[in-house]
């Protein structure tokens, strides 16, 4: 196939496999940072779910979309979080939307 005839998404290489190993670098960052990571590549799309292992049942998940120029990651909640190419800015941003929950879910109930 002329590579002008394939799709644009494979052009570009943001297809499914070029998303996992966006994936699977932000993962390895996240563990590094004490943040514990599921990836569960079988849904579509594929997608990380990041949690507290202090409180597992407060997380986030995060999948790879298209920006305008390049490959985002993105929160569950459509929060655009950093282009695939920082992943220190994404750890960031899961950082500052998990931490008000996990120290309420750590909160003793009165």
């Amino acid at each position: 196939m002329d590579p002008d005839e394939r799709p644009a998404a494979r052009r570009r290489g943001r297809g499914p496999r070029r998303h996992r190993r966006h994936l699977n670098r932000l993962a390895r960052a996240l563990r590094r940072r004490g943040w514990r990571v599921e990836r569960r590549f079988g849904a579509h799309p594929p997608l990380l779910h990041v949690y507290a292992p202090e409180a597992p049942n407060v997380g986030e998940s995060v999948l790879v979309a298209g920006g305008p120029t390049a490959p985002w990651f993105r929160s569950s909640t459509g929060a655009y979080l950093a282009p695939c190419s920082d992943p220190s800015r994404a750890i960031e941003a899961v950082t500052d939307q998990l931490t008000p929950w996990v120290a309420a879910a750590l909160t003793p109930a009165r």
